[in-house]
């Protein structure tokens, strides 16, 4: 997954930002899926984090083969606020995470679903699902509270880690996390 909040925003002389509870976010898919069958890869520097994860490029050190990309943070004008390769918060538009995503299903062909758990991510979600139609692509359509965040988290990262792998239908998690 990416995790990753900056606590300034891009360009705006130290003007802060709320924190998220992504580090809970985190945690919380990593106690619901049990140990053997999960590969949790935080990744707090993008790209430079997803590609190391996925052993793209000369940063791969160990590929991985997610069925799931759990982006966690803020959201704004459309896009994802992320954190460069320097640590500094950036902002990334949604062609430029098309395009990294588009690297990334070169590389990795188990992807079957995008998780954007950020505020009005909706148009995003949209954008990358005309672009991969068959993923299965969540995001929010308005403001979301950390807590609300956090129990969408646990209730699909649960309910995916309560069944064997082939009968963990990503469909029927996103439907037990809406219920959280």
């Amino acid at each position: 997954g990416i995790c990753c909040c900056p606590t300034t925003l891009p360009g705006a002389h130290g003007r802060r930002i709320l924190p998220t509870a992504v580090e809970r976010e985190m945690r919380s898919a990593m106690q619901a899926i049990p140990r053997d069958k999960r590969e949790i890869c935080p990744a707090a520097r993008f790209p430079e984090d997803l590609r190391r994860a996925l052993g793209i490029g000369e940063l791969g050190l160990r590929g991985v083969s997610p069925r799931i990309l759990h982006f966690s943070g803020h959201a704004l004008h459309g896009g994802l606020l992320v954190e460069d390769g320097s640590g500094e918060a950036a902002f990334l538009t949604p062609c430029q995470l098309v395009g990294a995503l588009r690297e990334c299903f070169r590389a990795c062909h188990s992807i079957e679903c995008i998780v954007l758990n950020c505020c009005h991510t909706a148009d995003l979600a949209e954008e990358i699902h005309r672009e991969w139609p068959r993923l299965l692509v969540l995001s929010w359509a308005s403001l979301v509270a950390d807590h609300a965040a956090l129990a969408f988290a646990r209730g699909f990262y649960s309910h995916l880690g309560a069944r064997p792998p082939e009968f963990a239908h990503l469909v029927d998690a996103y439907h037990a996390a809406e219920q959280a």
